[in-house]
């Protein structure tokens, strides 16, 4: 399947998820990750403000402040992305695409995160990502230290046998979803 068909498929199944399902369905997510193990070894980790259905982070954010991590939130800037230190979501502020954005100057260099939670529209279980199509994560990911984690949230409706991959494309290694949290692997050979 073409990515754009892709794209428009599940952005209309995200689209038409119930308010109740989608904060349901998202908190299970979260704890998918908040209970493993990259997540409690993490000390800096960047996060997302979720548009168009993509799944929560609040309750992310929520734990890692608690747990004493500090936290990004990625802000455009020209072609790519900064994350910038946010200590409350009420500081996030419309910005680019009319997505929250963090209004502060702390910035944070790529090598320096531990953990980095990746939106998508859909992801395959050897951790190819299929984003928007701009490559605004693929370009910061690419400056990111090899020792940090990448983690896709998704939703399970999400996941798809294959998807295309282009040269530029850095695999994550983990994806969390509300049945689990599962680590990625080649699955050349094999389906769901």
């Amino acid at each position: 399947m073409r990515k754009e068909k892709i794209r428009r498929q599940l952005l209309a199944e995200r689209q038409n998820l119930d308010e109740q399902s989608y904060h349901a369905l998202s908190s299970r997510v979260q704890d998918s990750l908040i209970h493993s193990a990259c997540f409690e070894q993490a000390e800096r980790l960047a996060l997302y403000s979720p548009v168009r259905r993509e799944v929560a982070t609040g309750a992310i954010f929520t734990a890692a402040l608690e747990s004493g991590k500090r936290v990004y939130y990625p802000k455009v800037v020209g072609s790519g992305l900064e994350f910038h230190e946010l200590a409350d979501l009420g500081d996030l502020v419309p910005g680019t695409f009319s997505i929250l954005e963090p209004d502060g100057d702390q910035i944070i260099d790529a090598g320096l995160l531990d953990l980095i939670v990746v939106p998508g529209i859909a992801f395959d279980l050897s951790g190819q990502r299929l984003g928007y199509g701009r490559g605004y994560y693929d370009r910061f990911i690419a400056q990111a230290a090899s020792r940090a984690v990448l983690v896709g949230l998704c939703f399970e409706f999400q996941l798809q046998n294959s998807l295309p991959a282009e040269i530029h494309d850095r695999k994550m290694m983990f994806l969390a979803t509300e049945t689990g949290f599962i680590p990625c692997r080649d699955i050349s050979a094999g389906s769901l």
